[in-house]
């Protein structure tokens, strides 16, 4: 601020403020989204790791909007959990939204007692999808986070797996 007998003192030139300064900072990269990760992934996969995507954004958005007022248990799952209300309506968004790709052949889920198949396995194969919905919901209520847990595995090699009789020390009597 100019005051009586004193001259402003002048701004420095661009050039002055930039030497000033020193060298600019390394640019960052362009953020990289999922979509450009799985651009070169086969496209029936990205399709179907899109889709679990989507289904994650709108749980995270029925969790942010009020995850407590689903928080009352409603039942027991596989592993004799309870199950909540969040988890219940998780699993249900998760098979309606993924259940849509045309890539996906069935689904298993922590919250189920059984494969849900989807469509037959075609010749061009297809997958399957292995999730548990909202790990960690018996402690939204108490602000701790939760989140999706997934796998996605090809049709043909589970579906061998599941068919060939189990061997050495892990078989089933």
């Amino acid at each position: 601020m100019w005051q009586y007998g004193k001259l402003p003192r002048p701004s420095p030139s661009p050039r002055r403020r930039s030497l000033l300064r020193g060298p600019a900072p390394p640019r960052e990269p362009a953020a990289l989204t999922l979509s450009d990760h799985l651009s070169t992934a086969n496209p029936a996969l990205a399709g179907l790791i899109l889709a679990v995507a989507n289904a994650c954004v709108e749980i995270a958005g029925v969790v942010r909007r009020g995850g407590a007022e689903h928080s009352a248990a409603v039942s027991v799952n596989v592993q004799g959990e309870v199950q909540k209300g969040l988890d219940v309506l998780a699993n249900d968004i998760l098979i309606r939204v993924a259940g849509r790709s045309p890539a996906l052949v069935a689904m298993g889920s922590e919250e189920m007692d059984d494969i849900i198949p989807v469509r037959d396995l075609g010749p061009d194969g297809g997958y399957f999808l292995l999730f548990d919905p909202l790990d960690g919901s018996s402690n939204i209520d108490v602000n701790i986070s939760v989140g999706t847990i997934f796998s996605v595995l090809p049709a043909d090699m589970l579906t061998s797996m599941l068919l060939e009789p189990s061997s050495g020390s892990n078989s089933r009597k």
